[in-house]
């Protein structure tokens, strides 16, 4: 309750009826809450007291908000003729594509965003003494659950572009949840198996944690 819907997702889970993700999950006993963010399981507690759980959902939450931050292309191509007129749009687009690369999942648009967004801006600043403007990915706006007026509205819309039918977790309903759980299980086991690319640009670090900001962190 004093998380709020708008920055993440609570799911229960009735594991006499979903064995198969009891058992992934080797989950023994109850309660158990597993914290995702970003596709990623991230932590576990097997029993916890009030204090201790809401302590835990505060850091994740923080994280995630810490997090949400935008680098959009045309600020570093301003960016790089203040600091760099000699920086070949290529190399920019070079740049950029690096920074996208790091966040593959949940990022269709190719954006520099999350972590490597922050870890971007962060080495430039090392490099030129000037900081890029990034920008919030995610509005407050955008994170609060839509009322069922703004729901009716959104089906509407929808419906009539043709857009994606996948779940929106603000409107999702529990067999859409479990849906989306589902395919974000099978993407993080995918991802385990994924290495990421050499880059030997002095821009990038290896040492990124590939994240974005989805629809908000998911506590089960």
């Amino acid at each position: 309750k004093e998380t709020g819907q708008e920055n993440a997702v609570f799911v229960k889970i009735n594991t006499n009826m979903v064995h198969e993700l009891s058992g992934r999950y080797s989950i023994a006993s109850i309660p158990t809450f597993i914290f995702f963010h970003d596709g990623k399981k991230i932590d576990v507690i097997k029993g916890a007291s009030e204090g201790m759980l809401q302590q835990k959902i505060s850091s994740i939450v923080t994280r995630s908000r810490r997090e949400n931050v935008l680098l959009k292309k045309e600020a570093l191509i301003e960016y790089y003729k203040e600091v760099d007129e000699s920086t070949t749009e290529e190399k920019i687009q070079t740049v950029y594509q690096k920074c996208a690369e790091m966040n593959k999942k949940y990022n269709p648009e190719k954006l520099c965003i999350g972590s490597a967004a922050s870890q971007l801006s962060k080495r430039l600043k090392q490099k030129y003494n000037k900081r890029v403007q990034t920008s919030v990915r995610f509005t407050d706006e955008d994170r609060r659950p839509t009322s069922s007026t703004d729901k009716k509205k959104t089906e509407e819309k929808k419906a009539s572009s043709g857009a994606s039918d996948k779940p929106n977790l603000h409107l999702a309903t529990k067999e859409q949840l479990m849906e989306e759980l589902e395919k974000r299980l099978e993407a993080e086991a995918e991802a385990r198996e994924e290495e990421m690319d050499e880059d030997d640009m002095s821009e990038f670090d290896h040492s990124y944690t590939p994240s974005d900001f989805p629809e908000r962190v998911t506590i089960i």
